[in-house]
């Protein structure tokens, strides 16, 4: 509750809707923490919330969510289907969810695409009053997560207590537009609960 509220006053301050979640590692927590917001504003908000798992090359989100995701964003991109074919409700009222689909080893092309540019355009125009939430690749991981920074209004990113280095942090920070920087979450290695740090960069 106290991380839905600190992003809600954010959003609501800078107007933003497309709110993508990422780390500097693997293994830091950052799908947890995109599947976690997604819940508290889908029970929180009057409108749905969507949920895209844009990690083309290691998707998780659907198998958190023990749901089976034949397509999804990465079939999209390739134009092989629509949203419309790819979207899936997966049981948790007022969540839609946009599975990753087809496995891309090779996917910094696509999420740097126009199609890119247009899905989160349309995804964030759509409705008014709709949160994405959209889980993407660590950022030292590849060029996939400084493309689709470019394209959505606000960044999380996730660092874990005793594991993230100190290193790896500040380079993932300085690889990204700090600007739309809305917060860090920092999960704890031994405590089921997480720290949150917002507005540090704003």
């Amino acid at each position: 509750e106290v991380l839905r509220a600190k992003v809600q006053f954010a959003a609501g301050e800078y107007n933003l809707r497309t709110i993508m979640v990422t780390s500097a590692e693997p293994g830091d927590g950052k799908t947890l923490t995109s599947i976690n917001l997604a819940c508290s504003f889908a029970k929180a908000h009057h409108q749905t919330v969507l949920l895209v798992d844009a990690d083309l090359k290691k998707q998780q989100v659907h198998r958190y969510l023990g749901i089976k995701s034949p397509y999804g964003l990465g079939n999209y991109l390739l134009g092989d289907r629509s949203i419309e074919q790819c979207l899936v409700w997966p049981g948790i009222d007022k969540i839609v969810f946009l599975s990753g689909g087809e496995t891309l080893q090779e996917s910094s092309e696509l999420t740097s695409s126009p199609m890119m540019k247009t899905f989160i355009q349309d995804v964030r125009d759509r409705y008014e009053d709709r949160f994405v939430f959209i889980d993407v690749p660590p950022v030292l991981a590849g060029a996939d997560t400084m493309a689709m920074a470019q394209l959505v209004d606000g960044i999380i990113l996730v660092a874990q207590t005793g594991k993230t280095s100190k290193e790896n942090f500040i380079n993932s920070v300085d690889l990204l537009p700090r600007e739309k920087i809305i917060g860090v979450v920092m999960n704890r290695e031994t405590v089921p609960k997480s720290k949150y740090y917002y507005n540090y960069y704003r």
